[in-house]
């Protein structure tokens, strides 16, 4: 959720107008991120949100594994300059 936020923010979305919902950052990381980074939220939001977090399908060596991929997805952000 953060580090989505960042990204939002990073592409000019003022902090009042960030979603509050998880329906509304999936639109909004829809709408105003790369592709690249709408892939990454997409696939983290189902690996570790969905599939870790609510139905705990997800074993230590793959939750460090996607936390490792999480770490990816950060530091593209840190990185993204527009333009």
């Amino acid at each position: 959720m953060e580090a989505a936020n960042a990204l939002l923010l990073k592409r000019g979305v003022k902090e009042e107008e960030l979603p509050k919902t998880d329906r509304g950052r999936r639109y909004m990381v829809f709408k105003y991120a790369e592709r690249e980074f709408e892939l990454l939220y997409q696939a983290l939001r189902s690996s570790l949100h969905i599939e870790g977090y609510y139905d705990g399908s997800r074993g230590f060596d793959e939750v460090d594994r996607h936390l490792d991929d999480l770490n990816l997805y950060i530091q593209k952000i840190e990185e993204w300059k527009e333009g």
